[in-house]
């Protein structure tokens, strides 16, 4: 409501950016946190609003909850989505690796077409 409020062309949905290094338990427990905040952005902005909503995928460096969070995040039939969550601690690596996933394979089968991307830092 706050970024509604403020005029931006793009409202982002809240997520938790959890640090690299987290156990598993925690990066769950974030990526799950920010689905439930997804919906809850979603379910609260303006139908046919000018102003953009998009998801925020999460889930640490882990391919199968980066994969879980693509798939749950595109579910709700946002505007645009992004790659969140990177830059926090981990490789150089191991960030090109998650966009490369979320890239190069989550975007073509599951992102629709139309909808805008962005990586979040």
């Amino acid at each position: 409501r706050i970024q509604c409020a403020l005029g931006a062309d793009i409202a982002m949905c809240f997520d938790q950016c959890i640090a690299y290094g987290e156990e598993e338990k925690a990066v769950r427990a974030a990526m799950e946190r920010t689905h439930r905040w997804a919906k809850r952005c979603r379910d609260v902005h303006p139908v046919g609003d000018r102003q953009a909503l998009f998801g925020i995928v999460q889930g640490g460096v882990s391919p199968i909850m980066r994969h879980e969070s693509v798939d749950y995040i595109t579910s709700l039939e946002l505007d645009g989505y992004a790659v969140g969550g990177l830059a926090v601690g981990e490789t150089k690596a191991q960030m090109y690796q998650v966009v490369g996933q979320v890239g190069a394979v989550e975007i073509e089968r599951f992102w629709p077409k139309e909808a805008r991307k962005a990586l979040v830092r």
